[in-house]
């Protein structure tokens, strides 16, 4: 990623038009091309698609480096080094039209759930100050609805974070008040990443129906702006990516989010 991130700033400080990064694929794919045959390499995508992609799991361009592009408005143009083939260029949202552009997945997660903590005010920040102070980042958040003054929270982590995140919170289950801790590390994430996601209420039905038809149970669900992603068993990733690739980016006559 420090390569990335020092062309980046290079750019910036030289004033130039855009930063070119030359690497060993031809540009910013809708899916990882190893797991689909038919992906499609991307003319354009925004800066904040490109960093929803880096983050949920696309491993072309390190988040530091989209975010710095953002901030100062640099240009990135992904392409090979290998041969003169266009690239696909990253620069500010094009608002003409919405459209998911990508569907990304990420191996690289655990899920912890902390079950029947106390109902109380408090509870989730001793939680959550706790992986805090050990410099652990959570996502996917979830607390039970209350049953008999109890709640579960359930959270998922960085895969290399798990052992530490197990070992903190076990070792101050009395202070927290749960009755026990369960994880799951054979899971993963899967994403319908795209400007406008959000908003068409066609999207998040036609990713529910999708993993329904190829036998994919959804775990945990969460969404941004331009982002809808799903906690999935890591056996189901390849089946779902190549299933939603179909349905989203192969399907041109409803790619389109009017």
């Amino acid at each position: 990623g420090g390569s990335d991130t020092t062309a980046v700033a290079l750019a910036i400080a030289l004033k130039a038009d855009r930063c070119e990064i030359l690497t060993d694929v031809d540009g910013v794919y809708s899916a990882d091309p190893r797991i689909v045959k038919n992906a499609k390499k991307l003319d354009f995508c925004s800066y904040d698609e490109m960093l929803e992609m880096a983050w949920l799991g696309a491993k072309v361009l390190h988040p530091r480096s989209v975010e710095i592009a953002k901030k100062f408005d640099m240009p990135i143009v992904v392409a090979s080094s290998f041969n003169n083939n266009p690239g696909t260029l990253i620069k500010g949202e094009d608002m003409e039209k919405a459209e998911v552009r990508a569907i990304t997945f990420n191996r690289e997660i655990a899920k912890v759930s902390i079950v029947e903590v106390p109902d109380i005010p408090g509870t989730a920040a001793s939680v959550f100050e706790l992986l805090s102070s050990a410099h652990i980042s959570c996502s996917f958040i979830v607390q039970s609805q209350s049953h008999n003054g109890k709640n579960d929270i359930t959270f998922t982590v960085n895969e290399k974070d798990f052992k530490s995140t197990m070992n903190l919170l076990e070792n101050n289950m009395k202070k927290i008040g749960g009755r026990e801790l369960i994880s799951d590390i054979n899971i993963a994430t899967i994403s319908v990443v795209g400007t406008g996601v959000v908003r068409d209420p066609r999207v998040a039905s036609r990713v529910f129906k999708t993993l329904a038809a190829c036998e994919t149970n959804i775990d945990l669900i969460s969404s941004s702006n331009i982002t809808l992603t799903c906690v999935i068993k890591e056996r189901d990733v390849e089946k779902a990516v190549q299933q939603l690739h179909k349905e989203f980016i192969l399907n041109d006559e409803t790619d389109v989010i009017e």
